[in-house]
C-alpha cells in the first residue's frame, strides 16, 4: 500500500482516497511546466484537467500568480483535491470542481490547459 501523504516543500498531498498517486512522472512534468509558466504575465488562468490528488494545480501555484481552476471527473479525487488545495497556503487562488472535461464550462478563457494523463497497464 502507498503512503497516504507526499511531503513537497511548500505543501502536503494526501492521496489515500484519490486512485492516481503521487508519481515521479507527475512531479517531473509539474516541475517543467511551473518553471514554463514562473512570473510569465500571460499566464493568468490555467485549468488542470483530471487533478487527481491537486499536485499539478497545487505546484503551478506555488509558482505563479495565476488562478486555477482544477476538475475531476471522480468524486473520490475530487474531495481529495479539494482537501489538498484548502490545506495549502493558495486556497484563494485554486477552485476545484467535480466535473467531466467535455461539458466543463470555465468561467473564463484560458491561458493555459494541463493534463496528466492517467497511465495503465497494457495500454
Amino acid at each position: 500500500m502507498s503512503n497516504p501523504y507526499f511531503i513537497f516543500k511548500n505543501f502536503t498531498i494526501r492521496q489515500d482516497r484519490s486512485a492516481m498517486k503521487v508519481c515521479s512522472d507527475a512531479c517531473l512534468f509539474g516541475a517543467w511546466v511551473a518553471k514554463e509558466v514562473a512570473g510569465d504575465p500571460a499566464v493568468n488562468f490555467i485549468l488542470d484537467i483530471g487533478t487527481g490528488t491537486g499536485l499539478l494545480a497545487l505546484m503551478l501555484a506555488q509558482k505563479s500568480a495565476a488562478a486555477i481552476d482544477a476538475i475531476d471527473v471522480d468524486e473520490n479525487a475530487f474531495l481529495q483535491a479539494k482537501e489538498n488545495i484548502t490545506a495549502s497556503e493558495w486556497p484563494a487562488r485554486i477552485q476545484a470542481f467535480e466535473a467531466d472535461a467535455r461539458t466543463f464550462r470555465g468561467h473564463q478563457k484560458y491561458d493555459l490547459v494541463i493534463s496528466n494523463p492517467p497511465f495503465f497497464e497494457n495500454d
